[in-house]
């Protein structure tokens, strides 16, 4: 939900120090998830506070459950009707599509958001990450890889069964702060402003450079649906 905060402080919080030139969000929930509706209307909000008491037990606690009410469907209109893009503000986006095996932790809330909002991480459709400027969405990358909370079991049965993963999330941001130093500060003056194809483009080369070895890029042509610029 970063991106979500990041664009209530670009709109809402001006009483600051520095000036916002671009917002980049990464499967960030901008027309909420389905899956959210989904869970409240089966477990009932009486019920959410049991559930909230068991999580507590897991080494990353389970919260307020305050998370699942704010991304419902009709909550986020409602935000996005009172959060309006700030004019001067880049706004770009990117999504990522997962298919879970029979046993997987992301298979429940897939399959739902799946029948509901179409190709997802798990947790966030490709659909509602779209906002801005729409530069890609990655392939075969769940939402916890997109944070960084590498399963290394699974990439490395991948690996054994021939399917290599090949999504780095350092490299992966890295290039898109290279991209955005390029896009939107101008440092380099042999990349003029492009479109949204063009810029990914640029962020696959850029994350070229930040790995010694090509094969293990994760913006491997491949694995990136590559649409047109999409604008919100």
């Amino acid at each position: 939900m970063g991106g979500l905060d990041c664009r209530y402080l670009t709109s809402h919080l001006t009483d600051r120090s520095f000036n916002v030139l671009s917002l980049t969000t990464i499967a960030t929930p901008h027309r909420g998830s389905s899956f959210a509706d989904h869970f409240l209307s089966t477990l009932g909000k009486d019920r959410i506070p049991q559930l909230l008491s068991l999580l507590d037990l897991l080494p990353i606690g389970g919260g307020d459950g305050k998370a699942f009410e704010f991304l419902t469907l009709d909550n986020m209109r409602k935000f996005n009707h009172d959060t309006p893009n700030v004019p001067g503000v880049k706004y770009f986006s990117w999504g990522a599509t997962y298919d879970p095996g029979l046993i997987d932790t992301w298979k429940y809330s897939h399959s739902v958001i799946l029948d509901k909002e179409g190709p997802n991480d798990g947790l966030v459709s490709v659909q509602s990450a779209k906002w801005g400027t729409y530069l890609g969405t990655l392939n075969h990358v769940n939402h916890l890889d997109l944070v960084g909370w590498i399963n290394t079991a699974r990439y490395k049965w991948a690996e054994i069964m021939g399917n290599e993963i090949k999504f780095r999330p350092a490299t992966f941001y890295l290039g898109i702060v290279d991209m955005l130093a390029r896009e939107v500060e101008g440092l380099d003056d042999s990349h003029p402003p492009s479109s949204g194809n063009q810029m990914l483009d640029s962020l696959q080369a850029a994350s070229r450079e930040h790995d010694d070895d090509a094969d293990d890029v994760m913006l491997n042509p491949p694995s990136i649906a590559k649409p047109p610029p999409t604008k919100s």
